[in-house]
């Protein structure tokens, strides 16, 4: 999953990143009653997050949307 968003640096992006999938997993855990007692966890514990500094959005969408592989 690829979620660009903006982040205040003290707030930090871990912080974040815990929100989100708090959240969402709640959100999601409440529309699918009926699953929850197959999936134990939504999230797992890791995350990646990488920062694009000054790169317009266009541009940050463009590269999610065209992935390279190497």
């Amino acid at each position: 999953m690829h979620l660009p968003v903006e982040v205040d640096p003290p707030f930090g992006v871990h912080q974040r990143v815990k929100r989100i999938q708090g959240r969402s997993s709640r959100l999601l855990r409440q529309a699918l009653r009926w699953y929850r007692p197959r999936l134990p966890s939504l999230w797992t514990h890791r995350s990646f997050v990488c920062t694009v500094g000054g790169v317009p959005l266009e541009i940050v969408q463009q590269a999610i949307g065209q992935p390279t592989h190497v």
